[in-house]
């Protein structure tokens, strides 16, 4: 287990792998027409609603035309202190299946980690999770309001997106004034696959995705409190990615609370296993990082600058394992 404070160090220290990974360029923003093709669009929190405080990147939103609709939403939420830019690829694989697709900026930084992992109140993480998913006062040392909480956010971008693109059908994923879970696949790396693993216990997803993520207390050496709890979305509909040698979440605690939440399926090495994978949906891969600074492992299966290549594109094993994670059909 890495020590509490070296963790929040890393934690920290990741900012910069994603200040590295936003060098890579945008696909430009396109109007919606008629042709058939990928429509990729950056819109930026402030200009979908008011009182954004901070946390300000754009979201990328990508929807594909070539392809027959899924009438699906995949979200992607993040790690700590990255951004949408920082994960084009998973995204825009997504809308080439079919699906409707957002790549979401909501606020990430470390206060989660430093508030909840070195705390000996273990309903500190879901306190937190909750405040940046509701904007409730739930949490001292987290600090979002309605405003800014992923809940606003995702719900002011699709009202935007349903205005913008009538023709695209974006309005399916509104509720009145919420979303309309049930046809979302909430998806996220580390602290963002925490979000979805959490979101999937407190409302009722089509299913959820976590890469490389766990909620696990460094002061009693034990899962958060909320991991036990009962949740809206069926067990069978939760999917992990991860990597047996993490250098931040210790793989021995992660299938430890993998187990605990009810994700059916032995860990299984996607090396070793083809398609689909024994049908379980915890997966792990021990596959080698395209890049080898900064936390390697923990990146390789889904930041845009650590995925491996093949002829400039994501090594095809990858691709294939988001395929299975978010579903095909």
């Amino acid at each position: 287990m890495i020590p509490s404070s070296l963790t929040r160090y890393l934690l920290i220290v990741t900012g910069f792998i994603f200040s590295f990974s936003s060098c890579k360029k945008n696909d430009p923003p396109n109007t919606g027409g008629d042709e058939k093709q990928l429509y990729s669009y950056s819109v930026a929190p402030a200009t979908v609603g008011s009182g954004i405080n901070g946390f300000t990147n754009e979201h990328l939103v990508y929807y594909d035309t070539r392809v027959t609709s899924k009438n699906k939403l995949v979200v992607f939420l993040p790690g700590t202190t990255g951004f949408p830019g920082a994960y084009t690829e998973f995204s825009k694989r997504a809308a080439a299946l079919g699906y409707h697709s957002i790549g979401l900026m909501y606020p990430n930084s470390t206060d989660l980690y430093t508030t909840a992992a070195v705390s000996t109140d273990l309903t500190l993480f879901g306190k937190a999770r909750q405040e940046i998913l509701t904007g409730q006062d739930l949490a001292s040392g987290i600090q979002v309001d309605t405003n800014n909480c992923i809940r606003t956010r995702l719900h002011r971008l699709l009202g935007y997106l349903s205005v913008q693109y009538p023709n695209q059908n974006w309005s399916q994923y509104l509720s009145g004034n919420d979303i309309n879970w049930g046809a979302v696949i909430i998806a996220g790396h580390s602290q963002g696959g925490g979000h979805a693993l959490y979101i999937a216990k407190k409302v009722p997803v089509y299913r959820a995705v976590s890469f490389c993520s766990m909620d696990w207390n460094t002061v009693l050496g034990t899962n958060a409190s909320w991991v036990y709890e009962a949740g809206q979305t069926p067990a069978d509909r939760l999917y992990t990615m991860n990597h047996s040698g993490d250098e931040i979440f210790d793989f021995a605690d992660v299938q430890t609370q993998m187990g605990i939440l009810g994700i059916p399926g032995t860990y299984t090495d996607i090396q070793q296993t083809g398609t689909p994978f024994g049908n379980s949906h915890r997966l792990y891969t021990r596959i080698s990082s395209g890049l080898s600074v900064l936390f390697p492992n923990h990146n390789v299966s889904i930041l845009d600058a650590y995925i491996p290549r093949v002829s400039g594109a994501p090594n095809p094993l990858i691709v294939t394992v988001w395929d299975y994670l978010i579903g095909t059909n």
